[in-house]
């Protein structure tokens, strides 16, 4: 399972597994949809794991600074997070049920980016790409 994998591979590097960080990678690979901060300490709460505000914002840094959390924003001010095990891809959102599924475009988006270079030398650091609609399943 890839949580064992995430948790096994923290584990390595000489991090800590504490109870709040196990459950909220459990958590964020569980949930079909990408989770606040405010949501994944509410899920704690309901799964009677105390953490504050500031707890869960750790945690949450912490995972995207070692790679585990990808930030998907939906245009409306919140972060969210979820765990994709690609390292670069970019993300279908349903605006209906807010399901995220990752889709990958390197080929075509390695050209562009190529290209920004050549043209306007432009080094492109890092990018995000979202394609916001309707899924199969809210669309039936």
């Amino acid at each position: 399972m890839i949580t064992d994998d995430i948790l096994h591979n923290l584990k390595d590097r000489g991090h800590r597994l504490t109870k709040i960080r196990t459950a909220v990678i459990s958590m964020l690979w569980l949930s079909d949809v990408p989770l606040s901060a405010f949501e994944i300490k509410a899920s704690l709460e309901k799964d009677k794991i105390k953490a504050n505000k500031t707890t869960i914002y750790r945690e949450v840094s912490f995972l995207r600074t070692n790679g585990i959390l990808h930030e998907i924003q939906f245009g409306d001010g919140k972060m969210r997070y979820k765990i994709c095990p690609d390292d670069h891809h970019h993300h279908t959102i349903c605006v209906r049920c807010s399901r995220v599924e990752a889709i990958s475009m390197e080929k075509d988006l390695e050209k562009y980016e190529r290209e920004l270079v050549r043209l306007k030398r432009f080094k492109v650091l890092r990018h995000t790409l979202e394609f916001f609609g309707i899924c199969s399943r809210c669309n039936a």
